[in-house]
């Protein structure tokens, strides 16, 4: 399942890949990271966060992605990105 800020529900395996991964197109840099809590990833590009993937694990299976790629949503996050060179500066 994929939700997009929030709101859309995608289900299905292949429909899953299909939403949730065209954001990497326009990345520059993507960065493990704890959104919210969660695990997931911060993807860039110059220098500011594009898109933020949050992941639901259950037992060692991912079953919900969500999707933030809303501005202010963004800006209202909780991150902490692993990688000590990147810093909250956006």
């Amino acid at each position: 399942m994929v939700r997009s800020n929030g709101t859309e529900v995608v289900r299905g395996a292949a429909a899953v890949a299909a939403r949730a991964f065209p954001f990497t197109r326009i990345a520059q840099v993507s960065l493990p990271a704890l959104i919210n809590g969660a695990i997931g990833i911060v993807t860039a590009a110059d220098g500011k966060p594009v898109t933020l993937v949050g992941f639901t694990v259950t037992g060692a299976k991912i079953t919900a992605i969500d999707l933030i790629d809303n501005p202010r949503s963004i800006a209202e996050a909780d991150l902490a990105v692993s990688d000590p060179a990147w810093s909250r500066s956006w």
